[in-house]
Formats: structure tokens, sequence, C-alpha cells
């Protein structure tokens, strides 16, 4: 039977509102990808779902895309993309 991994989140400054704190740790199934992990934090906080459509997603400091299968204890960071002019 698949076990869970506890995977400790970093949500950007614009995601904060919506969730209320900046760090959390959620809980996935083993050997989820980053996709899942969206899936799983706006279904505890639906006011992230359009501000997690386009995030940018690093893991233990390293950009990934969302196919990138999540371990037990990663730190991932959910930032928004800046834009310039």
């Amino acid at each position: 039977m698949g076990g869970t991994s506890s995977i400790h989140v970093r949500l950007g400054s614009s995601m904060i509102t919506g969730v209320g704190q900046s760090r959390l740790t959620i809980n996935v199934p083993d050997g989820a990808t980053m996709t899942e992990v969206v899936k799983e934090l706006v279904r505890l906080h639906p006011a992230l779902q359009t501000p997690l459509e386009t995030a940018i997603v690093f893991v233990n400091g390293d950009m990934v895309d969302k196919d990138y299968t999540a371990t037990s204890d990663d730190s991932v960071a959910f930032l928004s993309p800046v834009a310039g002019g």
C-alpha cells in the first residue's frame, strides 16, 4: 500500500491573502507530481486556484516543471511570475 509524503510549501506574497499564511505543510500520496500537489493545495485552499495556475515552481531551490515527482520533506515554493517592461 502506498504511503504519504509531507511537503513543505512556501507561497509567494500574492498568494498569502487567500490562505492567511506563507508557509504550510501538506500530505500527498508518495510519488505525487507537482500537479497533484497543486490540486491538493486548491482542495484545501480554493482561493489559490487562479494564482497557482501561473505560478513558477521551485523544489529545494531548483525550478521544476509540474511533472516533477515530490518526495517526503521536499521544500516547494510557488512564486508568481514577474512581468517587466
